[in-house]
């Protein structure tokens, strides 16, 4: 039980990673489309190590290990494993880090400020070609970053230091939040301004595509509703007892070949039997919107750098608490 717990928490924090700060856009009728994302050409591991380079400073990058099932070009440092680099070769996403342990435990840093960052993080996107076509789809999710605080001769705890800014980019499209693996960008900021991590998950989307659902082709809410309380007594047990705290029109971003409107709630769910004593769990409950789903949805997908996010989502807006291994904000 506590190992599906365990997955489930990662689900539903994935999910919540690309929701934006956002109103409800008052010109949107109600009505929800499912869209295509164009059709990306497919990378290749020399790509790859041009982009380790570029974006890494490494001249000359070993050879990358690719994933047969899913083709994922995979680099990790001889030096150190800390920094890395991967990419899906099918879509372009990719993300690299090289946030070392000796960069947190330096503690001469000197960061940029909040605004800084976001400046520079903007340039950065721009100046190397990988900023997304339409400015109104993104907004700024949240502005965190990496903290540490040492303990001061083992008995009182030190000041608290900022090694990173993080900034967490999400889509919005008709006025709606997208949620899921897909349409995030997170760039993190470091001493004097160096971007030192990037995670691009970002396809455009083919507008042409774009096809109204109409009523009778949808769930509705209070239908959406009997089938959350059915998914979280399948995943948690039928004794957890939950409550439904808000629900939302949302689209889905599964890094699938569609983006699809879904019934997004928030819930609070609590455990009974030997799970009792765990603290009641903050869950986002997904239905699709359609009752043919074009393509089903992968609650249980792990993203590893989705590990530490936690989120709550809102009617009006979704807020996302970044916590680090190192420290938190």
């Amino acid at each position: 039980m506590r190992s599906t717990i365990k997955n489930l928490l990662l689900a539903t924090i994935i999910l919540s990673i690309n929701a934006c700060k956002c109103k409800s856009d008052k010109k949107q009728n109600g009505a929800v489309y499912v869209y295509s994302f164009e059709k990306a050409n497919p990378a290749t591991t020399a790509d790859s190590k041009k982009m380790i380079t570029q974006y890494m400073g490494i001249a000359n990058p070993h050879e990358l290990t690719v994933s047969g099932d899913e083709n994922i070009a995979y680099y990790v440092d001889d030096a150190d494993l800390n920094i890395t680099f991967e990419q899906d070769l099918n879509t372009g996403n990719f993300e690299f880090s090289k946030i070392t342990r000796a960069y947190l435990d330096n503690d001469a840093l000197k960061l940029p400020s909040e605004q800084e960052a976001q400046k520079i993080a903007q340039d950065f996107l721009k100046s190397n070609g990988i900023a997304v076509k339409n400015n109104a789809e993104i907004r700024l999710v949240h502005s965190g970053g990496i903290r540490s605080q040492s303990i001061v001769n083992g008995r009182q705890a030190g000041p608290i230091i900022d090694k990173v800014r993080t900034l967490t980019y999400g889509r919005v499209i008709d006025g709606m939040p997208v949620i899921g693996v897909g349409s995030k960008i997170i760039v993190q900021v470091g001493d004097k301004g160096q971007v030192l991590a990037l995670t691009r998950k970002w396809r455009e989307l083919e507008l042409t595509s774009k096809k109204e659902v109409n009523a009778e082709e949808m769930i509705s809410l209070k239908e959406a509703e009997e089938l959350a309380k059915r998914q979280i007594a399948t995943e948690f047990g039928a004794n957890a007892s939950f409550e439904i705290t808000g629900s939302q029109k949302s689209y889905y971003d599964g890094n699938g070949n569609i983006l699809q409107p879904v019934w997004a709630f928030n819930t609070v769910v609590k455990l009974s039997g030997q799970d009792r004593n765990i603290q009641p769990i903050k869950y986002l409950c997904i239905i699709p919107m359609l009752k043919n789903s074009p393509e089903p949805i992968k609650l249980t997908t792990v993203d590893p750098k989705a590990k530490d996010m936690i989120r709550d989502i809102r009617s009006d807006s979704i807020r996302t608490n970044v916590k680090d291994t190192v420290g938190k904000e």
